[in-house]
């Protein structure tokens, strides 16, 4: 082993202090560059040190100094989102979304992820709790960042640690030995809102009252109709297309669906929700003045 030449210098300040220029840490192996670089210390032993870490640091980053370098927990989260958003529906992707903003990044986001504990998480995980068991209070719904789903939450950032594991940043996922809290939830009372036989009525003399040629009052007579004779959810009609729709046979054909409006997923979240439902002769009768209002106005 080759003798270091380790040399003596002092600060401005008169102070003893060592150096080792040019120090040898590893060859990159994307590059094949020789990596060097000058090591301080206030003692030869204290140089020494430094330049075994660093020359284990390079090696535990693949030999080289391009590779990518995920050090907080926000980061690594962003990396398992970027491979999440393959995976999943629009919809997932969505409330994966929502849960990272609201829950894991804000909690962890700018700690070091090797250096976060399973109590840490165990003391996050118990304020979450201990969130969830609050009172609502009257409330139909609880506030943001203070929702009943904790064990969600946790098992949200559990996927974070096993991403990170996979890309050998940690040795260990500390969630393994997280103990989940049982707390009792206060659920709001939800009443199931529906329109009687009178107020569908009512709500249809209404519309048909209405000037029917213009596009709104086509468009809503056959959505409201089709949605009362098929029970379908709002994004599921919204998503229809005219394919779907077998006026000779009264039936629809559900094979996806809307999210916030504008997106069309193209298929529904379960395989269940693919289905063919029967219509009404009310319903094939509006719907089929609205395919010719469309025809001859759009």
């Amino acid at each position: 082993m080759n003798k270091l030449n380790i040399k003596e210098y002092k600060t401005k300040s008169g102070e003893v202090r060592y150096i080792l220029r040019g120090a040898y840490i590893g060859t990159d192996v994307l590059t094949g560059k020789q990596i060097k670089t000058d090591i301080r210390g206030r003692t030869k032993t204290g140089v020494k040190n430094e330049l075994e870490r660093l020359k284990n640091e390079f090696k535990k980053n693949g030999n080289t100094k391009g590779k990518e370098s995920l050090e907080t927990f926000g980061e690594v989260a962003e990396s398992f989102f970027e491979l999440y958003k393959l995976q999943q529906k629009v919809g997932s992707i969505r409330q994966m979304r929502s849960n990272l903003d609201t829950y894991a990044i804000p909690a962890f986001g700018n700690k070091r992820i090797s250096k976060i504990t399973t109590a840490h998480i165990q003391k996050q995980v118990i304020e979450w709790a201990k969130n969830a068991a609050e009172p609502l209070g009257g409330k139909q719904k609880r506030d943001v960042g203070s929702g009943k789903d904790y064990k969600l939450q946790l098992n949200v950032i559990n996927r974070i640690f096993q991403h990170a594991l996979s890309l050998g940043i940690i040795d260990r996922n500390p969630c393994h030995s997280v103990i989940i809290p049982k707390v009792k939830i206060d659920k709001p009372n939800k009443e199931v809102k529906f329109y009687t036989k009178t107020e569908l009525s009512e709500l249809f003399s209404h519309i048909e009252s209405l000037d029917n040629t213009k596009w709104s009052t086509q468009y809503f007579n056959a959505l409201i109709r089709l949605l009362v004779a098929s029970g379908l959810r709002i994004g599921e009609a919204m998503a229809l297309e005219w394919f779907d729709v077998d006026l000779d046979n009264q039936t629809v054909s559900v094979s996806k669906t809307t999210v916030q409006r504008t997106v069309i997923q193209d298929t529904p979240k379960t395989n269940k929700s693919n289905r063919v439902i029967s219509i009404d002769s009310k319903a094939v009768s509006t719907l089929k003045r609205w395919y010719f209002f469309q025809k001859n106005i759009l």
